[in-house]
């Protein structure tokens, strides 16, 4: 009886303990969604866009992988593309971009630890007030379907990039 008894109270300690760990990291990507900072020092990188893409990679990704840059590099407004690296390759700008072919600002990680996706290379498409709509990985043969993809959001999530007052996040009509 003593065993079961024990067996029991197991049971219970093992099943409170996922039912907090479970909450407590729930909470926190239902915040990292919402809350994705897109300003530095309160600005934001480029004022006009109503959406921003951050491509999360390194410099040792796999070149195959990272195919979509040559799209990210031609991108026109409303898109406004950003590259974040680990902070320790950050001071070798130069050498990632000609290793990668980045034509775009890039920045390090720093600040952006919570937000850094399992899979680099990868997209997140974000809206000025901070909030992350998707997700992409980045992988070979991406190029065919990434543009597609992108007008077909931008298309069909513009209400989603309006206030209220019918104002994009941005505050320009």
């Amino acid at each position: 009886m003593k065993n079961l008894l024990i067996a029991f109270l197991l049971v219970v300690i093992l099943l409170l303990g996922s039912f907090l760990y479970r909450g407590h990291h729930t909470n926190r990507n239902i915040d990292m969604y919402a809350e994705f900072p897109v300003s530095s020092g309160g600005k934001l990188i480029r004022e006009d866009a109503p959406l921003y893409l951050f491509v999360f990679f390194s410099e040792h990704n796999c070149p195959p992988c990272m195919e979509v840059f040559s799209v990210l590099n031609t991108l026109p407004p409303p898109f406004c593309v950003t590259g974040v690296v680990p902070d320790n390759e950050a001071p070798h700008e130069v050498r990632i971009r000609q290793r990668t072919g980045a034509a775009f600002p890039i920045i390090g990680a720093k600040g952006l630890e919570n937000f850094v996706p399992p899979y680099t290379p990868s997209i997140l498409g974000v809206s000025s007030r901070g909030r992350i709509h998707f997700v992409l990985p980045a992988v070979p043969g991406e190029t065919e379907y990434f543009m597609a993809f992108l007008e077909s959001f931008y298309g069909k999530a513009f209400p989603l990039l309006l206030d209220v007052e019918g104002r994009d996040e941005t505050g320009l009509h």
